[in-house]
């Protein structure tokens, strides 16, 4: 009887919350990933898709501690859920909170360095049906990033409700945590650096030639 009462516990928790997830499109090439020069400026759809009613989103990025500094959020525009919880540009990765070890998440950078750096929605006071729809477009800038593959995730934030909880709100105000997702991009030497490659091998060889002449 006591598992039986567990079993029927863990079944009625389990229901309390729906399925929610998060998918990247940047609309070039693999949908969850990118090429980008070290100085770029690039756009990333963002769609949600929940199986229940939903009232809005928190949403929050993370990326390597060590690339950090060379990323921001420059600008978000909504779709669907049209009231941006903290909409005010730009964003910085320099935050701890919420964030997996070795990395920083998003937050409010210069008169809004006090804001958590949420950069989800909500449907204005109504509700939006189950589904798959996509709820923002998110620019980031690149200034200096070094050659590499870095990662934007979202944030875990366990438990729901906790620091920086990337979650779903339902049309009875819960809480639904949103799996984890993310966006992989290479960054790659700019094409001048590429041709200081080329003469340099050319360099090499000149003088390679040049020695075994005189040898001979």
């Amino acid at each position: 009887k006591k598992l039986l009462l567990t079993a029927i516990l863990a079944a009625a928790i389990s229901s309390a919350f729906g399925a929610a997830s998060i998918s990247f499109n940047d609309n070039v090439g693999p949908a969850a990933s990118g090429t980008y020069n070290a100085n770029d400026v690039f756009n990333v759809d963002v769609y949600l898709t929940t199986d229940f009613v939903a009232r809005g989103y928190s949403l929050w990025l993370q990326t390597e501690s060590g690339a950090a500094s060379k990323i921001s959020i420059t600008s978000e525009s909504l779709f669907t859920f049209t009231t941006g919880n903290q909409p005010d540009m730009p964003k910085a990765f320099t935050s701890s909170s919420g964030a997996d070890t070795g990395f920083l998440s998003d937050s409010g950078t210069g008169a809004n360095s006090g804001l958590s750096g949420d950069l989800g929605a909500t449907a204005n006071g109504g509700t939006v049906a189950a589904g798959t729809n996509k709820v923002a477009t998110i620019q980031f800038t690149l200034s200096g990033l070094a050659p590499g593959t870095y990662h934007l995730v979202t944030t875990q934030g366990n438990p729901v409700g906790g620091a920086k909880s990337t979650e779903a709100t339902d049309s009875s105000f819960g809480d639904n945590l949103i799996g984890q997702a993310t966006y992989t991009f290479t960054v790659v030497p700019e094409p001048a650096t590429w041709s200081l490659f080329g003469l340099g091998g050319v360099g090499s060889l000149g003088l390679t030639w040049l020695r075994a002449r005189r040898r001979s």
